[in-house]
């Protein structure tokens, strides 16, 4: 089985809206080169990079890579030039073994295509309707939707769904890339799209921006009733497409722990187990901040900018961002 992972194997690349014409320079020399010739990768790679991103109950890479491999490894046929795949494996395996190649042959498509380095490829989070991943390529943001399906009549519901993701961003451009993956013996393709999208569903909502990232340094920070209150608010939000104005429930005074750096008050949680002589870790929010969030003057936030600042000293050091958040690390417990 694992022999056959070593072997050079051809993907058919298939333009599937015309992107050829759309592109411009060493990129449509690139992909106009993928078009006629394939693309050739070792299966051991499409394993390799998949292992990188594919979410499985495994905590270590090791495991995860494994996990992976084992998965899909059967599935690869040895005979012919082009990456084929068998029905051997068991029904219910293959949507496993689907999303493994889909995404192990997307990643290394964007990657050769764009000639990024794995390393600058993030996996987009959230709960929502979300694109898969994105990279910065000469200051564009390119983000790109990684998919595998066995029947070819399941492309067009695939590329539905990638349109209603790409609906959740802005970027510079925004790919799908849907592989299929029949298991009769026939080549393996993988599609290349970039739908179109309806503009006024992608508008950038700076202050959607803005409370979800202070939602997240509240938790961080400890202070969880400020931080449930803006969660709350944000919802209120998403269902209404309305801010309310009204001031935040928080008992930051109550249960926090001041912390001071020249001028400066940054909040974090009381905690009951701070300790000197071991390493302690403290993330903090400036008071500055916490009083336009109790406000909820969303107006004032975005004109906030911190000069960022690291402060170095014995046991112990301090890092402030532009956002106003504080990260302590020392061997001492915060006076």
């Amino acid at each position: 089985m694992f022999k056959k992972l070593f072997l050079n194997k051809r993907i058919n690349i298939i333009d599937g809206d015309n992107r050829l014409d759309a592109s411009s320079g060493e990129l449509k020399v690139k992909l106009k080169n993928m078009l006629d010739n394939g693309m050739y990768i070792r299966g051991i790679q499409i394993f390799h990079y998949s292992s990188i991103h594919y979410n499985t109950r495994w905590e270590s890479y090791p495991l995860r890579f494994l996990n992976a491999l084992l998965n899909s490894a059967a599935t690869i046929q040895d005979e012919g030039n082009n990456l084929c795949l068998s029905d051997k494996e068991e029904s219910e395996l293959q949507g496993d073994s689907s999303e493994v190649l889909g995404i192990g042959l997307s990643n290394i498509f964007m990657c050769k295509w764009y000639g990024v380095n794995i390393n600058k490829v993030e996996k987009i989070g959230g709960a929502k309707k979300r694109c898969d991943y994105r990279f910065g390529y000469e200051k564009q943001v390119i983000i790109f939707e990684a998919k595998g399906r066995k029947n070819s009549k399941d492309i067009k519901s695939a590329l539905n769904d990638c349109i209603k993701k790409k609906a959740n961003y802005r970027a510079n451009f925004m790919y799908s890339t849907i592989c299929h993956l029949p298991r009769n013996g026939d080549p393996v393709r993988l599609h290349l799209f970039d739908p179109p999208v309806n503009d006024k569903a992608i508008d950038y909502n700076e202050n959607y921006v803005i409370a979800n990232h202070y939602k997240r340094v509240t938790e961080k920070a400890g202070l969880t009733v400020l931080s449930s209150s803006i969660e709350k608010r944000i919802k209120k939000f998403e269902e209404s497409g309305i801010w309310e104005n009204t001031p935040l429930k928080s008992n930051v005074l109550k249960i926090g722990y001041l912390i001071s750096i020249g001028n400066n008050e940054f909040w974090t949680r009381r905690s009951s187990d701070r300790k000197s002589n071991d390493i302690n870790i403290q993330y903090g929010i400036d008071k500055k901040v916490i009083d336009l969030l109790e406000k909820w003057d969303l107006s004032e936030l975005s004109k906030l900018f911190y000069d960022e600042l690291v402060i170095e000293e014995k046991d112990k050091a301090f890092s402030i961002l532009s956002d106003g958040s504080l990260l302590y690390i020392g061997n001492e417990a915060v006076e």
